[in-house]
């Protein structure tokens, strides 16, 4: 096992295991890539680059990411370098709409903004501008998990959700991960898009569902009432109809979405035209202090961190302005990811099954 590290006094450096990660040895020629001044150069992404038979690495350089190439992870050879990205490269090569024989290279950058293009081996020929699929903008330091060190598929992504500023409570504890969301490229509208998705992991910690099915909602009424509790998955589809709007509120946290404006707004941010043919599709994970929407194919997303009143339980789904029909939607209660370690700890919690 080897892996790359940024050693602020003196560059990009490896370390190697021989027992499975249990010790590390940092490797004598170290730095393989020497600090050039005062440049605070960093975040090595190293990957298996199979056309040739050897290495890459996209390293960020300011004020840019800079590719490297590389036959025995020692010896470093400057290839290219492509302008406008800031800290914590990702750098994948994924199917469009799952075809294998037809894939694009995408480049990420540490907010989760990506372009799409294609790669010589040498440098990233780019097809688009910056564009961004979550505009939560708490979501920073994107990296994806793939299934080998050749960058093959699938692509979780996981990122670190911060706070921009003081935290506005008084807390012990604030800022996590994000939930880990699958990555693909999908053509939609003509255009292909950068997609992300929960993981199907999350099913398995699933409880206690209840189900609508072509139902009414008239300004006024709200099918959630009789639920309450703090950590959900939520799935939505709503035909909009001739209702200039609904209102899905969240603990005191409000999304809303415009026919007018065509917006969806996420506690304050506004996002233009997500909906399609009238119909809007939104999957939510809710847990005590984030919440994550994920629009229609997964090609909008919002990653935000939230801190509701703890007393504060309710959900509200409510229609504006005429009546909306939810085509369906499916509401689950979840389970800790960390419930068997807690048992093992002795804690249980009463209102989960024990499994």
């Amino acid at each position: 096992m080897v892996i790359f590290y940024t050693d602020y006094g003196r560059g990009i450096c490896i370390a190697f295991s021989r027992d499975a990660g249990k010790t590390w040895i940092r490797h004598e020629k170290n730095p393989v890539i020497s600090k050039k001044g005062e440049r605070k150069d960093r975040d090595p992404l190293v990957f298996w680059y199979k056309p040739d038979q050897s290495w890459r690495m996209v390293l960020y350089e300011e004020p840019g990411f800079i590719f490297y190439k590389s036959h025995d992870l020692l010896k470093w050879e400057y290839l290219s370098k492509v302008e406008g990205f800031f800290e914590c490269p990702d750098f994948l090569n994924i199917s469009v709409d799952g075809n294998e024989n037809n894939k694009k290279w995408i480049i990420v950058n540490g907010d989760g903004t990506y372009r799409i293009g294609d790669f010589n081996g040498n440098e990233f020929i780019q097809e688009t501008a910056n564009k961004k699929v979550d505009f939560g903008n708490d979501l920073y330091a994107t990296q994806t998990w793939k299934k080998s060190y050749e960058g093959d598929g699938p692509f979780i992504q996981i990122a670190f959700l911060r706070i921009q500023g003081p935290p506005e409570h008084n807390r012990t504890w604030s800022q996590q991960m994000c939930f880990p969301s699958e990555l693909t490229l999908k053509t939609i509208n003509g255009k292909v898009s950068l997609c992300r998705n929960l993981v199907d992991g999350i099913k398995q910690l699933r409880y206690d569902p209840h189900f609508w099915k072509n139902e009414t909602v008239q300004p006024g009424e709200n099918p959630l009432t009789d639920i309450q509790g703090d950590v959900f998955e939520i799935i939505m589809n709503i035909d909009l109809g001739k209702a200039s709007g609904f209102e899905f509120n969240v603990r005191g946290t409000t999304v809303d979405y415009s026919v007018k404006e065509q917006k969806l707004s996420i506690m304050g941010t506004q996002i233009s035209n997500p909906s399609t043919d009238n119909c809007i599709k939104l999957r939510f994970i809710i847990d005590r202090n984030s919440i994550g929407v994920y629009v229609n194919q997964g090609e909008v997303t919002f990653s935000k961190l939230f801190y509701p009143d703890p007393s504060n339980i309710n959900l509200n789904l409510s229609s504006l302005g005429g009546p909306i029909t939810v085509n369906n939607m499916e509401v689950y209660r979840l389970q800790s990811i960390w419930l068997k370690r807690e048992q093992e700890l002795g804690y249980y919690r009463s209102s989960v099954p024990n499994k």
